[in-house]
């Protein structure tokens, strides 16, 4: 390892020792860009000697030890994954790195053969994620993330357009048949068509990113407390991905268990998650999703009815009081209704 690498990875560990939480990015929920997220551009010096980060090309503590200044290193403020743009990682669009802007060149990359397999492709579970970290992964992806923009977008125009010819349709008819034609036939069709549409008024305003981060982290910790409370009844099958996706769902209507809300509706969830078919962009399948939703509701009777756990302290799990200052606007605003 050279002087500019052992400077590189001084850097690096000094930003991670810096930020307490890392996205990982490898199931390709989130592709870093200079053009859709906020790039930092690290220019430190290093002493090579301490292992340090100095103010200027020369350390007081270490005189004689040599100084490396790193120029190279770009972060996403969003998933604070750091790319070190050297040409041989680059992702190259039009001549540029996609995470830095700059010019460069893509070297050559070895490419590695690999046999056929027939074998149904799994998520890697990645064990350098707490429960927490990967619980604000799913938040994220499934409220805030640019695919979660990119498919309401898409679902808009549909919607749209399928208006659009259902008007065309009445229209026509009317004047075959010699009918009047009234507005409000219309105005009806498009009424219709909006209501098929989820809010999402909370992805248009201007939410910083740590107030996304706080929304993440505040459900990520009650996910976290009911899969320990819930887990000592769920199947060994069951897997914790899919079972706090079933969670969330069941967070967004709720879940009664002898007449008491055993899981409570939780308002902001109810108005932002999408439709679970949208589970399957996360890498769960449905079908794991309706068996974790089924092992949910026979957990939450059974941790009832046979371990003799109260209701109230279930639903106690569940609980808002804590909630942050961004998520208040949402869950005592009546517009949510």
């Amino acid at each position: 390892m050279n002087h500019m690498e052992s400077g590189r990875a001084i850097v690096v560990q000094e930003w991670y020792r810096r930020r307490p939480v890392k996205l990982d990015t490898s199931g390709g929920w989130h592709t870093c860009s200079s053009e859709t997220c906020e790039i930092i551009h690290l220019l430190e010096y290093v002493c090579l000697d301490g292992e340090h980060i100095v103010p200027g090309p020369r350390c007081r503590e270490h005189a004689q030890s040599a100084v490396v200044y790193v120029t190279d290193l770009y972060v996403c403020k969003a998933v604070g994954c750091v790319h070190t743009c050297d040409q041989a990682t680059c992702t190259i669009r039009n001549g540029r790195c996609q995470i830095s802007g700059r010019c460069c060149i893509a070297a050559t990359r070895s490419t590695l053969s690999v046999p056929a397999s027939n074998k149904r492709s799994r998520r890697r579970s990645n064990c350098v994620h707490t429960s927490e970290q990967s619980a604000c992964i799913l938040l994220y992806d499934l409220l805030f993330s640019n695919r979660r923009i990119s498919s309401e977008i898409l679902r808009a125009s549909s919607v749209l357009d399928i208006a659009r010819r259902a008007v065309q349709r009445c229209i026509k008819g009317r004047v075959r048949d010699r009918v009047d034609l009234h507005y409000q036939e219309l105005v009806d069709i498009y009424a219709s068509a909006r209501q098929r549409l989820r809010h999402v008024d909370y992805l248009t305003v201007s939410i910083p990113d740590k107030g996304k981060q706080e929304i993440c982290t505040h459900y990520a910790k009650i996910l976290v407390a009911a899969w320990e409370m819930l887990v000592s009844s769920l199947p060994p099958r069951s897997t914790y991905d899919s079972t706090i996706a079933a969670l969330l769902y069941a967070m967004r209507k709720g879940v009664a268990c002898d007449g008491v809300m055993a899981i409570p509706m939780d308002r902001f969830l109810a108005y932002a998650l999408p439709d679970a078919h949208a589970i399957k962009d996360v890498n769960i399948s449905r079908r794991s999703l309706t068996q974790a939703k089924n092992a949910l509701y026979d957990a939450t009777q059974d941790l009832i009815r046979r371990r003799n756990v109260p209701v109230e302290r279930l639903a106690a799990l569940f609980s808002n009081s804590n909630c942050p200052e961004v998520l208040q606007h949402y869950l005592n605003h009546d517009e949510l209704e």
